[in-house]
């Protein structure tokens, strides 16, 4: 009997894949709103909904599997998302000018995607701890910038959730795992990190134009993509950034 109804089944969980890719869409979004300039309030509203999508959706995925096992139906996989891939510096981004924002992270991965890229933010774990501990403190304990620490945490921990954020492991140095993965990728890498004591280990650090410098000006984005000119990625403005900033390096 079950072979019989084979096509039900099976247009039933592609049905299912598609909601759950939806689900991820509206997740992004409200990923993206928490990232830009709302009240605390409102962006533990955005975040909160997103939580709870994701954990509806994995729910959803898991009994999908499970259906398809029992049934011996091929469930497929989810579809792989496309772009060229890019590596982004996580700490060197989220902690620019010394004014720290996990949302300035999701701005940045929301930019290049758009721009046809696939972005990985590597980092260290050390952020994701500090964090907890920052949401655990009184308002008055926290340190400055990080006012809205639960909020931050949140969004960061679904970031990693998704695979937008790879941690490298913990005890080790996160720019050689960057650097490694931009090695093995072939691919440019978003910093404002100079990267001098790895120019002998890593030498593809000295071509032109494969370390991206970055600014954010009003919440936007922009790219210095050929190391001459930078793109803005909403106004298509080109600036001069000859003096752009080189960025203070975190731990995490």
């Amino acid at each position: 009997m079950v072979f019989a109804f084979r096509p039900v089944f099976e247009e039933i969980i592609e049905k299912t894949r598609k909601h759950i890719q939806e689900i991820g869409e509206i997740r992004e979004r409200l990923k993206h709103l928490s990232a830009l300039d709302l009240s605390n309030a409102d962006r533990s509203r955005c975040l909160n909904l997103a939580v709870t999508l994701g954990n509806h959706a994995r729910k959803i995925e898991e009994s999908v599997e499970k259906l398809g096992e029992s049934l011996q139906v091929p469930v497929g996989e989810t579809r792989a998302e496309e772009g060229v891939p890019i590596a982004v510096d996580g700490a060197n981004v989220i902690h620019y000018r010394n004014a720290p924002s996990v949302g300035r992270l999701m701005r940045m991965m929301r930019a290049l995607k758009s721009e046809g890229f696939k972005p990985v933010a590597i980092m260290g774990p050390g952020l994701r701890i500090f964090l907890k501990a920052q949401a655990m403190a009184s308002a008055a304990e926290r340190k400055e910038g990080w006012e809205d620490a639960e909020n931050e945490r949140v969004l960061l921990e679904e970031m990693v959730k998704d695979g937008q954020i790879i941690e490298a492991p913990a005890g080790t140095d996160a720019d050689f795992w960057l650097l490694k993965y931009a090695q093995a990728k072939d691919c440019k890498i978003v910093s404002n990190d100079r990267f001098e004591n790895w120019k002998k280990a890593f030498p593809f650090l000295s071509e032109p134009g494969r370390v991206v410098r970055f600014m954010e000006i009003e919440g936007e984005v922009i790219l210095d993509m050929l190391g001459e000119s930078c793109v803005h990625f909403k106004m298509q403005n080109t600036l001069d950034l000859s003096q752009s900033h080189a960025g203070d390096k975190k731990d995490f």
